[in-house]
């Protein structure tokens, strides 16, 4: 046996028997389980201590020597009691984790003492776990370093490593005994929440990663040939189709990854010059939006549609699959060359400002370097990553662990190294099903939005005022 396992656990174990008795206390008056559990032994020790008493007092002995008899009686029940509580205040499984931590030699810090698992909490899908440690002296950057190795002697799938509530605390999201990674996770509608502004990315083991445009309106997303880009944007087309929002698509292949079907609801474009007019046009209603929200008192287009639900802004969402089939000015006039730049400065403006406006860029490459993809629409997006090599991988999410760990086609990590598995199935196909069914939009706003802010609309507006 290690002779320091536990050593920093024992370190502090008067610190940690108090958490955890306290814990303890919490539990036996929150759940009715621990609290039947509780009241059942200090029923016991009362039967226990009234017999116990009873024969002391019946022994032939001074009253002065009885007494020490009853006192030590009494400490030995209260000991027992606290002791429960302590142990059901102590996590599940606290003993045979901490044993299984001292075998990642590189976690432990330099007393030889491995992080403490001090909190056990489940998620609210009830499959997914997260575990609170102890980390003394070991950032939270060494668990993501040592996932692999955490994963294998722990035998979870971890989902995300994050600092916990101070600079001691690493908070671990995780599934218990997840078995292998699916390697295909086909689409079900039932993964379409309610929420306007979220859109399902993927699955993380047992739980969907979303998208929430309120906070993050745009993203960017790198991968190799066959890594599952153009699956996972035709998700999130179909999913923002589903909610009711007005798309435009960029697709440079003329539309062929997508098919007529898409062309019924989506603004296809194929050639530069319609690319600039539309993102003129987007440029001029995000304006319009500002101005809009402005004498409506709102920040933003939640704030407005919250307070506006019978008469709703829509929001517009702009795909670009391969940007760099767009912005490449290899071979073209100085006049095209204009274009290009125009078109960059384009997406500029709407990455840095279009958020508020409710309009949204999903762009789409196969190589993310500075010359493609300009600083502040990298600044401005959350950035994915499918199947790639180390270089894309540092370029998107500025490490090489994309490189390492996805394996899958339609596996993708994000900027924060969490990893999940794009949802599959024929978009097209399922697209064409619901427009027959007339389902099409029926996910998004309870009343039909605006779709843009045009003169006659908002006379339309003043006048329901």
């Amino acid at each position: 046996m290690n002779r320091n396992r536990f050593q920093q656990y024992r370190s502090h174990k008067l610190k940690y028997t108090f958490k955890f008795m306290w814990a303890g206390f919490d539990k036996a008056f929150t759940s009715w389980k621990y609290a039947t559990a509780m009241y059942a032994l200090l029923v016991i020790e009362t039967m226990i201590f009234g017999t116990v008493y009873n024969r002391i007092q019946a022994m032939d002995l001074w009253i002065d020597v009885r007494r020490p008899y009853t006192v030590m009686l009494i400490l030995v029940l209260a000991f027992v009691f606290l002791a429960a509580l302590t142990e059901i205040g102590r996590p599940k499984g606290f003993r045979k984790i901490m044993r299984e931590m001292e075998k990642i030699p590189k976690i432990l810090n330099g007393d030889a003492e491995a992080p403490v698992l001090v909190s056990r909490m489940k998620g609210r899908d009830g499959k997914t776990e997260r575990w609170i440690f102890d980390s003394y002296g070991r950032p939270y950057s060494y668990f993501k370093d040592l996932k692999k190795e955490s994963e294998s002697a722990l035998d979870v799938g971890i989902i995300r490593i994050t600092e916990g509530t101070d600079g001691h605390k690493v908070a671990v999201d995780l599934t218990v005994h997840p078995g292998p990674w699916p390697q295909m996770a086909p689409w079900e509608d039932k993964f379409i929440v309610p929420d306007y502004c979220i859109l399902p990315l993927g699955i993380n083991r047992n739980a969907v990663t979303h998208l929430n445009l309120s906070n993050t309106a745009h993203v960017i997303i790198n991968g190799s040939t066959g890594s599952g880009k153009t699956v996972e944007m035709k998700q999130l087309c179909y999913c923002a189709l589903m909610k009711g929002f007005q798309v435009h698509l960029v697709d440079y292949k003329l539309g062929v990854d997508y098919g007529p079907e898409w062309e019924r609801h989506c603004n296809l474009i194929t050639e530069n010059e319609a690319f600039l007019t539309v993102l003129e046009e987007l440029i001029s209603e995000q304006r319009m939006r500002f101005e809009f929200l402005r004498e409506h008192g709102c920040a933003n287009i939640d704030q407005y549609n919250e307070r506006r639900p019978t008469a709703p802004l829509q929001r517009i969402i702009l795909f670009v699959d391969e940007l760099g089939e767009c912005l490449d000015k290899s071979g073209l006039s100085k006049e095209q060359k204009e274009t290009v730049d125009k078109i960059m400065q384009g997406l500029n403006t709407l990455c840095r400002l279009g958020r508020a406006a409710g309009i949204s860029c999903i762009l789409s490459t196969q190589r993310g370097s500075a010359d493609l993809i300009s600083g502040q629409v990298r600044n401005n997006a959350y950035k994915i990553v499918g199947r790639c090599d180390e270089n894309l991988s540092l370029l998107t999410i500025g490490t090489t662990d994309a490189a390492k760990e996805l394996v899958y086609p339609g596996q993708f990590m994000d900027e924060f190294g969490d990893v999940y598995q794009g949802f599959y199935a024929d978009y097209s196909d399922l697209l064409r099903q619901r427009r027959e069914e007339g389902k099409v939009g029926s996910y998004g706003l309870k009343h039909p939005p605006i779709h843009s802010l045009r003169k006659a609309e908002i006379e339309v507006l003043e006048d329901d005022k």
